[in-house]
């Protein structure tokens, strides 16, 4: 498989232009291919970021590229915060930035095979795991609520989709929390971004 970095226009939380990053995975194989659009976990390492792997192994990359092994295209987003915005801090779990840097990646994606004469077919398959699947359905509402109806499949898991509830779960456990820092990150990316909480 040839796997290639796409740097790309997208918005910042607050609506400016800026540049983002991903990866892209395909096969040279004369026949046309499905797209897939991967939103990836939580990172905590600017070395994690998909534009930034360089070996693969039992992670979301090397699943990918198995994916991509078997005849896919699959298109892999940073997100702000990580490859070519790493600049900008990560607004984590916050869904319309998500989807609009995923959404923006996949179109860069699609002019990169047009450049490179890799055919795609009409299938288009949205994953994603952990905040991958929230991003995953922030993707397909963003997608659905621009007239893009094009995706075949949707595959979001183990996302955190209803954040009331879940905020509301996590505060009534008795237990140790293994995952506060993740829960923390959530709530100040909310305070930085809805300045109207003051929190």
């Amino acid at each position: 498989i040839e796997i290639h970095k796409i740097v790309y226009k997208t918005k910042t939380v607050d609506g400016k232009e800026t540049h983002a990053s991903g990866a892209v995975l395909f096969p040279r194989l004369d026949q046309s291919l499905p797209l897939v659009s991967y939103q990836h976990g939580t990172l905590t390492e600017e070395s994690s970021a998909p534009s930034n792997v360089t070996t693969f192994g039992l992670n979301e990359s090397g699943v990918m590229a198995i994916f991509a092994a078997n005849g896919m295209i699959v298109s892999m987003p940073d997100y702000l915060g990580y490859g070519a915005s790493s600049d900008l801090p990560h607004p984590y779990e916050h869904g319309k930035s998500l989807a609009t840097a995923s959404h923006d990646m996949l179109k860069a994606v699609e002019e990169f095979l047009e450049v490179e004469k890799i055919k795609k077919n009409d299938k288009l398959y949205l994953m994603g795991y952990s905040e991958g699947g929230y991003a995953t359905l922030a993707l397909q509402k963003q997608m659905e609520a621009s007239g893009d109806n094009r995706i075949t499949l949707s595959l979001p898991g183990a996302g955190a989709y209803n954040k009331t509830a879940f905020t509301k779960a996590i505060i009534n456990l008795d237990t140790p929390l293994n995952f506060i820092a993740s829960y923390l990150w959530v709530l100040h990316t909310y305070n930085q971004i809805y300045s109207s909480l003051q929190r």
